[in-house]
């Protein structure tokens, strides 16, 4: 049997195991680096997609609040619009109720009578500006317009309507008394031609549309016209 001896110095195998676990890590060192680059460079691109992705949701974010912001502003630009338009479909909509209103209105009023408007503006209450030629045709004028009373079995009115034109007489009488030279001792003075105002409570209310702009309703009346046709 043959024997083998090493008759090398000691150092020759530790150099020798130093070169292999050196070799071992540099080889362990490099496959490192290696994975780390590739970590990096994926975490890298994944950082650079949220920074594009950040940009364009912050564009498209921005792009909305402004279209928001437009909205809303076209929208409040559009709202007086709107009322108005609204405001003219719902008073035309009324409009053959009105001119049957104004119509029985003329209806109740002295043929000679001059009137110079005719003002349902609230949908309650008619209000009558004319002028009449004496006493007698104020009498005639007063007792036609409350003929037009439910008080008279008219369908008018509600209640006796109201007067003024002649001194000295309520504007609630009942009764139309003719002028006197003197009332309570006082002398009435009659001026020719005689200015009245009239006033009369709607038996069936009429609701009229809100103009937008002006904040009432529209009013219905005939200036300069002549009363009963």
């Amino acid at each position: 049997m043959a024997i083998k001896i090493d008759l090398l110095p000691e150092y020759v195998p530790l150099r020798r195991k130093l070169k292999w676990t050196v070799s071992a890590c540099v080889v362990t060192l490099g496959s490192t680096a290696a994975v780390l680059a590739v970590v990096f460079q994926y975490q890298t691109l994944q950082l650079s997609t949220l920074q594009s992705n950040v940009e364009i949701q912050t564009k498209v974010a921005d792009q909305s609040r402004k279209a928001t912001e437009a909205a809303a502003k076209a929208t409040s630009d559009a709202a007086p619009k709107q009322g108005v338009v609204d405001f003219i479909y719902a008073a035309s909509k009324t409009g053959a109720e009105r001119a049957a209103l104004l119509h029985e209105i003329r209806e109740y009023i002295y043929q000679d009578a001059v009137v110079s408007s005719i003002d349902v503006s609230d949908g309650q209450t008619v209000k009558i500006q004319a002028t009449v030629k004496d006493s007698d045709a104020y009498a005639a004028f007063l007792n036609t317009l409350r003929n037009g009373s439910e008080t008279r079995l008219g369908p008018l009115y509600e209640g006796l309507p109201t007067a003024s034109g002649v001194h000295g007489f309520p504007e609630g009488s009942a009764v139309f008394v003719p002028p006197i030279p003197e009332l309570n001792g006082q002398t009435v003075v009659m001026m020719y031609p005689i200015t009245v105002a009239a006033e009369g409570k709607l038996k069936n209310r009429v609701v009229l549309p809100v103009d937008p702009v002006g904040g009432s309703a529209p009013a219905a009346g005939t200036p300069g016209a002549p009363g009963k046709p």
